[in-house]
């Protein structure tokens, strides 16, 4: 997909630029704050990050602005290598963990909080998945395309956006909002039924 290509060579020239991070770094910013407050994470919190990219973002700023652990997965071994140099660098490889392993088989029953990428494919079944070894009362943070935009983006089912509570982002994003679900939510159960 165009998007996410784009999104990934911007994000290597990142992980080798100080500046171009900084500058990116700032369309991320305030997404991840919504999605902290939204989720509740606090440095208690034991954080999966699925789909880091070549300059994990998410995870970093997640770790920053909560101390929570975070581990970051991405399915592509180039993306894992930039970004695991990436965070040795600004050494915070003590609480942020970065493993090559794909979304559709990890055991999730040791966070608490899962976060799935916006380029995630296939979404729909990488949270059926999680869903199947995550404990009761994970949150599960999900972030979902604009509408004009969803054509270009792994589907998710409709209510899995609709009925639950999120956090919407700014005009400028190509995320349109965040939706939080927990596992064992009523609302959740209904859906992947």
């Amino acid at each position: 997909m165009i998007i996410s290509s784009c999104t990934q060579k911007i994000e290597y020239l990142a992980s080798k630029n100080f500046l171009i991070y900084k500058i990116v770094e700032k369309y991320y910013k305030n997404m991840v704050k919504r999605e902290v407050r939204l989720a509740e994470i606090s440095s208690k919190d034991r954080v999966l990050v699925i789909g880091g990219g070549p300059c994990p973002y998410t995870g970093i700023l997640i770790h920053q602005l909560t101390k929570a652990n975070v581990t970051i997965i991405d399915n592509v071994e180039n993306c894992v290598k930039y970004s695991t140099e990436l965070i040795n660098k600004m050494g915070l490889n003590k609480n942020v963990n970065i493993i090559l392993q794909d979304g559709l088989d990890i055991d999730t029953s040791k966070f608490n909080v899962l976060h799935i990428a916006l380029q995630i494919t296939p979404k729909k079944r990488v949270i059926e998945c999680l869903k199947k070894t995550a404990k009761k009362g994970t949150r599960i943070l999900v972030r979902i395309p604009k509408e004009s935009l969803n054509r270009l983006y792994s589907p998710i089912e409709k209510d899995f956006s609709t009925n639950s509570r999120n956090a919407r982002h700014n005009l400028l994003s190509n995320v349109g909002k965040t939706a939080l679900h927990t596992v064992g939510g009523e609302i959740f159960e209904k859906q992947m039924a």
